[in-house]
């Protein structure tokens, strides 16, 4: 068996084609990439005719690209519906005195210029730049020229749901010189995630709102498109109105989604006049720009002066590296940055102190390139816990939901904390609250569906948050598991999750490495939209 080829691949192309090798190796690399990311494989004109001789409703060869035909399918479908959106337009109904009055970065404005004009606007940038208040005031221009138009605004997680929340209500509480207090009030402040918008269906990949049943929003802002895979974003185009506005927001160096595609990367390089790249920097640190810079730009020699650069700093540098050899090493570094967590947990007693304990925890995060091995996810969850835990549910737990449930209203990516019952203190009874929609809700932990311990979280499961301080634990060589999951988009993701200070767990050698390979998925997206 290839090591690269799990068995689920060699069980599907025995399935679709027992008697035929040439063929059933070609199934088997097709399943291999789609469980890597791709949408589909470009095959050489030998494996073409193989395909040709064999047909099947299973799989699509469309040009040279095989696809499994449920992808095929998704590609098509979004490519005809995005493009339909990207050529309609509309006349700009405010002059250009009036929009310079509101911006005073030329590309915000001009991003604004397209989100009122055209039906689908791509507003992409990397943190820091101004992408939601540029999207405030964008939303705040369409309620006085459509003032019964109605609005949508969601995420793909949770957390970012959160997020995009908060900085909406930031960015508000920060325009009341531009426009009336009334009009501010009309835009919304409420963020879904996708599945929540959706209506996610239980036990069916299906949702309630489809082209048969629409969504009834006029205008839907998503932030963190660049999260979205191909198969979710082709059902949500397909249920918005065809007349309705879609705006995306995200930053295309990101890594792609953990599914199959890379559609804000795919729309972006295909759709030259849908696209705006915001691109000053306003509350990002300088020194952590730099690096994020560096790494986006694969210049490794760079990255490793920046971080060479940190070592001779004290503890609290803003860029730090750490070479160890096991993970047990950094036991003693992340004790400490809990320290303050867990001593707030002792002292909670009403709402007010668990939504001042979420920023607290916000204030320091362990990021992972694995979930298993020496530096993986597991690894460091058992070394943050408190020594003495000898249950699975002790006060202070935080944990992450990584399934939807709509049955309890818990979703992929919502962090919850463990802590005493408020309302029964003295019982004995351990609750953990989520912070949703910046609404505190409280579960037994035998209701939570699936999920995991979150001291330490994923790079992958990390994008849409934003921490004071990252910990990257990239470790200090890669192995046949490794080698393909830590790249460039991943440090580059995790580099910009912090605000204030970031610390690499990596070898110089795993470091240049690391920065050196980026990530190619195969697509027909870009091409089908041009």
């Amino acid at each position: 068996m290839n090591p690269q080829q799990s068995f689920l691949d060699h069980r599907l192309a025995a399935f679709f084609t027992p008697h035929n090798p040439e063929l059933a190796q070609i199934i088997k690399q097709l399943s291999r990439a789609l469980s890597e990311g791709h949408s589909c494989i470009q095959l050489d004109a030998d494996q073409q005719a193989v395909i040709r001789a064999n047909p099947s409703e299973a799989w699509v060869l469309d040009d040279d690209l095989l696809y499994f035909s449920r992808y095929h399918q998704y590609e098509t479908q979004l490519a005809q519906q995005l493009k339909r959106k990207a050529a309609a337009s509309e006349p700009l109904q405010l002059n250009a005195q009036s929009l310079n009055a509101l911006f005073n970065d030329p590309l915000q404005q001009q991003a604004a210029e397209l989100a009122l004009t055209k039906r689908l606007a791509l507003i992409t940038g990397g943190p820091g730049t101004g992408k939601t208040t540029t999207v405030v005031k964008i939303l705040a221009l369409l309620i006085q020229q459509h003032t019964n138009a109605t609005f949508a605004l969601a995420a793909p997680t949770g957390k970012a749901a959160m997020r995009l929340q908060e900085s909406i209500a930031n960015s508000k509480a920060q325009l009341t010189d531009l426009f009336p207090a009334d009009l501010l009030e009309k835009i919304p402040h409420q963020v879904s995630t996708l599945h929540r918008l959706l209506g996610a269906r239980p036990l069916t990949p299906e949702f309630k709102h489809h082209a048969e049943n629409p969504l009834s929003h006029d205008v839907l802002v998503v932030d963190e498109a660049s999260m979205i895979d191909l198969a979710l974003m082709s059902k949500l185009v397909n249920a918005l109105k065809p007349n309705a506005k879609l705006i995306l927001l995200g930053d295309k160096d990101q890594l792609a989604s953990v599914e199959s595609g890379a559609v804000l990367s795919d729309c972006y390089r295909a759709l030259a006049d849908n696209r705006v790249e915001l691109q000053t920097t306003y509350r990002f640190n300088e020194q952590i720009k730099q690096l994020a810079h560096a790494v986006n730009q694969q210049d490794a020699k760079n990255v490793l002066a920046l971080c060479k650069a940190a070592e001779n700093r004290d503890s609290e540098a803003v860029i730090g590296l750490k070479n160890v050899q096991k993970a047990s090493e950094l036991s003693g570094f992340i004790q400490r940055h809990y320290r303050d967590y867990f001593a707030q947990v002792e002292s909670v007693q009403n709402e007010q102190d668990i939504h001042a304990l979420f920023q607290t925890f916000n204030q320091f995060k362990i990021l992972t390139a694995t979930r298993e091995g020496e530096f993986g996810l597991s690894a460091f969850n058992q070394l943050a816990q408190p020594g003495l835990v000898t249950t699975p549910w002790y006060a202070g737990r935080p944990v992450m939901i990584d399934k939807n449930d709509p049955s309890t209203g818990l979703y992929n990516g919502d962090i919850g904390l463990c802590l005493p019952d408020i309302h029964a203190p003295n019982s004995g009874q351990l609750k953990v609250y989520f912070l949703l929609a910046n609404q505190l809700r409280a579960f037994v932990p035998s209701r939570l569906p699936s999920h995991q311990t979150a001291f330490a979280m994923t790079i992958h499961k990390s994008q849409g948050s934003e921490f004071a301080h990252v910990m990257i634990a990239l470790g200090n060589q890669l192995n046949s598991q490794t080698e393909s999951l830590v790249t460039k988009e991943l440090l580059y993701t995790a580099i910009t999750r912090a605000k204030r200070q970031v610390t690499l767990v990596a070898s110089d050698s795993l470091l240049t490495q690391c920065v050196n390979n980026a990530i190619a998925r195969h697509s027909g997206l870009a091409r089908r939209l041009t």
